[in-house]
């Protein structure tokens, strides 16, 4: 059987292999989210580097058509209108994409909560339910033996500081978690904010370029037919860049979701052996308590029972040897009872009652119960009977309680049971 110091080391065990589960949780989520901010600032510089390439084609293309004549203003207008066609389609392009993007990581996110709020949830019942067998637990315990009060509170004191430095590493976690989705947030924000400057740039130099071009040649028509040519043979690689940049991008963003599902089933891998052994440290607990119930139903037995032949000759100052000791006797005549040890020493009989927690009320109806002993017992005819009531703990007005009524009251002492009478008391015997 467990003492109460080894169930509060196993418990200790058990909290403290629940912090560093979280512990580790929370160093490979902190991993998760540098990956995370790594694959971001590639992407950025890959998207800034296509930028400027694509913004040095313009600005040859615009030192090359800087020689150009009057004449050809309305075509150069055509030109100016079926640009900002073409661009008005990529600007489109560009916020479908944002769009999706957007909505990819929306979901990522409330999924993420989705199974946090559940991982909290089941903290909270698993906790609801410690508290519950803890309580329970601790009942039986203050009736069994209340001097261990002291101790019970002072563990109850380190599963309070416990379960509070539980909560914070939870908040903490909890805290990270929205740090990191604020700066995911904020870093999305800030290369929209780029992208959009750039654009705006590029768009200047676009109007800059048109105002230029306004300056130009008779003989140069030609030349700008086939700059406009090269224009859009320039925005469909730009675009074809953009495609394979997008699918580059969607490609990235679906390892990344992968490499977070497969932490998640990592995580709910562990999380599921903590429950295991969470259900595992249960069953051994009930197990050892249903040890512990069983052992308080044989108390009679195990600890009283040999201390009765000592218990027996210190009261009566008895110097024979004992002629019965007999453990639950059960006697049919004047009614069925049943008594938990009976010890008869010379003339002296003694009747014991043992209870796993004494009470008033127990004391008083065993009183109550000793003038009619002497039925049960007619082969004890002439002997004198004395009565003796037996617990783990005995508190002190219950002694008192008892001797008053004339009663041997025992309790648990250094050499099993003892004596707790003061030492000038009699007790009363019953014919």
């Amino acid at each position: 059987m467990f003492t109460v110091e080894e169930r509060v080391d196993r418990l200790e065990d058990v909290m403290i292999q629940v912090l560093q589960t979280l512990d580790r949780n929370s160093r490979e989520m902190r991993l998760s989210q540098e990956r995370s901010d790594q694959r971001m600032d590639e992407f950025r510089k890959h998207s800034d580097q296509k930028m400027e390439e694509f913004k040095q084609e313009m600005r040859e293309s615009r030192d090359h058509s800087e020689q150009k004549m009057e004449e050809f203003k309305q075509e150069m207008r055509e030109s100016r209108e079926h640009s900002d066609q073409r661009m008005e389609e990529f600007k489109q392009e560009m916020r479908e994409s944002r769009d999706h993007s957007e909505q990819k990581m929306e979901k990522f996110r409330k999924h993420s909560e989705q199974k946090m709020e559940e991982f909290k949830q089941e903290m909270r019942e698993s906790r609801e339910h410690s508290d519950q067998r803890m309580e329970e637990f601790k009942q039986e315990m203050r009736e069994s033996r209340e001097h261990s009060d002291q101790r019970m509170e002072e563990f109850k004191q380190e599963m309070r500081e416990s379960r509070e430095h539980s909560d914070q590493k939870m908040e903490e976690f909890k805290q990270e978690m929205r740090e990191s989705r604020d700066h995911s947030e904020q870093k999305m924000e800030k290369f929209r904010e780029h992208s959009e400057q750039k654009m705006e740039e590029f768009k200047q130099e676009m109007r800059e370029s048109r105002e230029h071009s306004d300056q130009g040649m008779d003989e140069f028509k030609q030349e700008m037919q086939e700059s406009r040519e090269h224009s859009d043979q320039g925005m469909d690689e730009f675009k074809q860049k953009m495609q394979e940049s997008r699918e580059h991008s969607d490609q990235k963003m679906e390892e990344f979701k992968q490499e977070m599902r497969e932490s998640r089933e990592h995580s709910d891998q562990k999380m599921e052996e903590f429950k295991q052994e969470m259900r595992s440290s249960k069953r051994n607990i009930d197990k050892q308590w249903g040890e512990l119930t069983r052992k308080l139903g044989t108390m009679a037995e195990d600890l009283v029972a040999p201390g009765i032949p000592n218990i027996l000759r210190q009261v009566t100052g008895c110097t024979e040897p004992l002629d019965y000791v007999a453990v639950r006797v059960k006697r049919g005549k004047p009614m069925e009872r049943e008594f938990d040890v009976v010890a008869v020493c010379g003339e002296w009989v003694l009747i014991n009652e043992t209870k796993s927690t004494l009470r008033p009320e127990y004391v008083w109806d065993f009183h109550q119960l000793m003038p009619s002993v002497p039925e049960y017992f007619p082969e004890f005819a002439g002997k004198k009977f004395i009565g003796a009531i037996a617990s783990l703990y005995v508190d002190k007005s219950l002694v008192t309680y008892g001797e008053k009524l004339g009663l041997i009251v025992l309790g648990f002492g250094e050499e099993l049971m003892e004596v707790l009478n003061s030492p000038q008391f009699v007790p009363t015997v019953y014919l």
